[in-house]
């Protein structure tokens, strides 16, 4: 829908416009005899006008060398309105919608990862989160976690092959779980692992045949696969 055809009207006789305009609450006129009437004053439409009897709303607009007021017919700057504010539900509704079947789309598609991994890795593991502390800078969250954070593998086992040693609830990609500010998924569960280091590490290590896995309740390591 398009927004109402606004007319513009000088005020006849020149003077000063009627007090009334400057105010900021909304100014009815009506049109009589083809001429717009506010306020005991009259204004002279310069290019087209609207039918006797219109409600219009009013205006001060700037002009040069007389007082000129901008009008439009005031039902249909209310029909207008109104179908405006549906359009912005509707476009909210719509949008809010599509979020959710967003969100949704990446809980299944994250939730398939999770299952795919927890299949195929054969140490105990979770995800975690080691902060990337950023206080209160540009772009940080405010609570101190940086967007850079990224989901972590993080192992419950000790794990060896080759010459990487991980002991349990270390990360795969890094030692150094930075232990003030790490935190891992212990009883939720693992969440969809994002750190592209753990996710290449994981990969390697589950076709490799020499990983060697000792259980957090075991004394003995498992040898290596054959």
């Amino acid at each position: 829908m398009e927004a109402p055809k606004q007319f513009t009207a000088v005020l006849r006789g020149g003077g000063m416009p009627s007090p009334q305009l400057f105010s900021s609450v909304r100014k009815i006129g009506i049109v009589r005899d083809g001429k717009v009437q506010f306020s005991n004053q009259e204004y002279q439409p310069e290019e087209g006008t609207l039918p006797d009897g219109t409600e219009v709303l009013l205006r001060l607009v700037n002009g040069v060398g007389a007082t000129r007021i901008a009008f439009e017919s005031k039902a249909e700057r209310e029909t207008y309105e109104e179908w405006r504010e549906l359009e912005w539900e509707r476009r909210r509704q719509a949008e809010e919608a599509e979020r959710e079947r967003l969100a949704e789309e990446r809980r299944i598609r994250n939730e398939a990862v999770v299952a795919d991994l927890k299949a195929r890795i054969p140490f105990d593991w979770t995800s975690g989160i080691k902060v990337v502390y950023s206080g209160v800078l540009e772009h940080s969250s405010l609570t101190g976690m940086n967007r850079r954070s990224v989901t972590h593998i993080a192992t419950l086992d000790e794990i060896a092959c080759g010459r990487l040693k991980r002991k349990p609830e270390q990360f795969l990609c890094d030692t150094d779980n930075g232990k003030m500010f790490a935190h891992l998924d212990r009883e939720r569960g693992p969440l969809c692992p994002t750190c592209p280091k753990c996710l290449e590490i994981v990969e390697r290590l589950i076709a490799h045949p020499k990983l060697t896995i000792t259980r957090k309740d075991e004394d003995e390591p498992q040898g290596p696969r054959r």
